[in-house]
């Protein structure tokens, strides 16, 4: 086993930035004014309130769920470090998809265990296709013989998506082992797993939540676990303390006053999603993945894998030399567009058009 620790590199903030999934647009100006307001009754010099009650409650209630079932965090990221700390020991396994969120091996690898996956993206000479059969995941799942089993749904990078009752399915065929259904994207995916938590023989479930990529607060952190209660009432003993500020914590709550308003940023964002993959679709060269999150993979549609990563390379150095900051994976035949605003996208457009054209005789 490597000992060595998984490094997770942070996305560079130069350019369009298109390359976290991350939201366009800040807060609204009247939103702002509101967080301004409330500055003078934050009490700085005090530690926050250890359990977020506030934001638990409202969140919960955002949900239609009992505040006993959430515990809130410094992003999700924190609260996927909290079950992984749980659940995986030395030499103990986590299993989930390829490709998958890299931050799962980071936080793996400083508690000295393994991760195997499941290969979710097929490539072959017709390009890239998903592979994702629930029986075989199963049986293989049980195979690695887990102490934890996580994966992102929607999937990042591919933008696949399972529904509940495959979720249903996984947990319940694992039981007991912890099943973590990594919820980052659901905004703009379809159903969450939620509504599966109280049933029984799904006590193994777990789902996580933020509010950075639809709601707009990557820069203040702010996610959430969700459990049966039982669940968290054993888990969040071992939440640090204070695991979120207090203005971090003042402001979701804030933020989720005006849930409508970002339910119709939403909306357009998934307008504009539509829209680029049909773009997308009518170029010669490029291609791109059924979608469900705020992002779109895109691969050349080559059958030889060296001249797709070539031809990746050159896309990428295109981006780059236009200001776009895109998310490229190292050795890897595909990147990732996060969905922008309008013109955002249409430069975004613009661009793999001319370089989709500009491959005509070159393939």
């Amino acid at each position: 086993m490597n000992d060595q620790l998984e490094t997770y590199q942070a996305h560079k903030q130069t350019g369009l930035l298109l390359n976290a999934n991350e939201a366009s647009e800040n807060l609204p100006e009247e939103l702002i004014g509101e967080l301004q307001q409330m500055l003078p009754d934050l009490l700085f010099n005090r530690y926050p309130e250890d359990s977020s009650t506030n934001l638990r409650s409202q969140y919960a209630e955002h949900l239609g769920i009992p505040a006993d079932m959430v515990i809130a965090g410094n992003g999700s990221d924190q609260m996927l470090q909290l079950l992984i700390t749980s659940f995986v020991s030395k030499g103990d396994t986590l299993y989930t998809l390829a490709p998958d969120f890299s931050m799962y091996d980071f936080y793996v690898s400083a508690m000295k265990g393994k991760v195997k996956r499941y290969p979710l993206l097929i490539s072959d000479e017709n390009g890239f296709s998903i592979n994702f059969d629930i029986e075989d995941f199963i049986a293989q799942a049980k195979e690695a013989n887990p102490s934890l089993v996580m994966f992102s749904n929607p999937n990042n990078p591919t933008g696949m998506m399972i529904t509940p009752e495959k979720v249903e399915r996984i947990a319940a065929a694992l039981y007991p082992v912890p099943v973590v259904m990594d919820e980052a994207y659901m905004d703009f995916g379809g159903r969450s797993a939620v509504e599966l938590l109280l049933k029984p023989g799904l006590e193994n479930l777990y789902i996580t939540r933020t509010l950075s990529k639809a709601y707009a607060l990557a820069g203040l952190r702010v996610g959430f676990l969700i459990s049966n209660p039982e669940n968290i009432r054993a888990i969040d003993p071992a939440r640090p303390v204070y695991n979120l500020n207090s203005f971090s914590s003042a402001a979701a709550c804030k933020v989720l006053e005006h849930a409508d308003h970002f339910e119709e940023r939403t909306r357009k964002i998934l307008q504009e999603r539509i829209r680029m993959q049909k773009a997308i679709k009518e170029m010669k060269n490029l291609c791109s993945l059924e979608a469900n999150g705020n992002f779109i993979l895109v691969y050349p549609n080559d059958p030889a894998q060296n001249n797709r990563l070539k031809t990746i390379e050159k896309l990428v150095d295109l981006f780059m030399k236009n200001g776009i900051t895109i998310r490229d994976y190292a050795n890897k035949d595909y990147l990732r567009i996060t969905v922008g605003l309008k013109q955002e996208n249409d430069q975004v457009l613009e661009l793999m058009k001319s370089f989709d054209q500009s491959m005509e005789g070159n393939v």
